[in-house]
């Protein structure tokens, strides 16, 4: 018989009752006297001793014990008995401590999701937040723009909201407020449904300050590349063509490609549905788009939209999707 086994069956199963008689356990609720044989269970007595010591090191009180060196069957069978009953009582414990530990994992579980969840719905709710200060910026600048009709309040608006080489080289800071500004109630509903719906997705992904570097970086590269196309074309060898070109550009689109371009590089097989009809994939409709965009400012069509901002703006997008998301996705 093993006596640290016995030494944890004590100190684990055991409450001791103080009595004078002998040594008293309470097992299953049930008082038993228990007559301990040393010579047979045990190979010397000192080994008993041992065991109380060990059960007195983990803290368990020693009260009264006395042992019978009875060498009878009965207590032989007694002995073995009560064993038999702890070690039951052994199993019962491991099975209920079992059945509590697994319900502890389970709170906690249940604790993370319930954190994760709260921290998921945190984020979605500063996502959205961004978003509509976004949409607010842009509307509140439409409304602004439209609500004088005078010449001079117009002629204001030129000058600081409309991006051309001529505004550029006066007030540096059109290449901003330019696409802030949208010319009828038209270009911005479509802007701003893109950036509704494509941008929170999007922005769920990759986080606040990813995107606004995104959206702010695509309208700032599409602001670039409408004023270095205008710079070309306004030259002695492309008179005809710099008449074709806008007087100056506005608008969200720019960065809207950007983020569009992103999202379809991010998730090419996710559908987008045209106007609310058409289901296409998001990579073959920033394709479409992309190419109709290229085939206008290439055969220089007179549409009155700004094709290489929109061009710009998407290369941008691309070009931020390959240098830092795409390792991370």
């Amino acid at each position: 018989m093993n006596t640290r086994f016995v030494s944890n069956l004590l100190r684990n199963h055991f409450k001791k009752i103080n009595n004078n008689s002998g040594a008293f356990f309470k097992i299953n609720g049930h008082s038993s006297n228990i007559a301990f044989q040393p010579s047979s269970i045990f190979n010397s007595k000192p080994n008993v001793s041992m065991v109380l010591n060990d059960c007195n090191k983990n803290n368990h009180t020693i009260y009264s014990c006395s042992f019978s060196s009875s060498s009878s069957d009965s207590n032989k069978s007694k002995f073995k008995l009560t064993l038999k009953k702890l070690q039951n009582s052994k199993r019962d414990y491991n099975k209920k401590k079992q059945e509590q530990d697994q319900w502890y994992d389970e709170q906690e579980t249940q604790n993370n999701s319930f954190e994760q969840d709260r921290e998921y719905y945190s984020s979605a709710k500063t996502s959205n937040s961004l978003i509509y200060g976004l949409i607010a910026i842009n509307v509140g600048t439409f409304l602004f723009i439209n609500s004088d009709d005078s010449y001079q309040f117009q002629r204001m608006i030129m000058d600081n909201f409309t991006l051309s080489t001529e505004t550029f080289a006066k007030q540096p800071l059109t290449l901003l407020t330019s696409f802030f500004a949208h010319k009828d109630i038209y270009h911005l509903l479509f802007n701003m449904l893109g950036l509704y719906t494509i941008g929170t997705s999007l922005l769920y992904s990759i986080g606040t300050g990813p995107f606004l570097t995104l959206y702010l970086g695509a309208g700032i590269a599409g602001g670039l590349g409408y004023l270095a196309l205008q710079k070309y074309y306004n030259t002695n060898n492309n008179r005809t063509l710099y008449r074709k070109r806008p007087v100056g550009a506005l608008g969200a689109s720019g960065a809207i490609y950007g983020v569009f371009s992103t999202y379809a590089l991010l998730y090419p097989t996710s559908t987008l549905m045209i106007y609310g009809i058409v289901p296409v994939p998001a990579l073959l409709l920033l394709g479409g788009y992309m190419a109709w965009d290229f085939y206008n400012e290439y055969y220089h069509k007179n549409t009155g939209i700004a094709h290489s901002g929109h061009l710009c703006g998407g290369l941008f997008g691309g070009l931020y999707y390959l240098t830092k998301l795409r390792r991370r996705y």
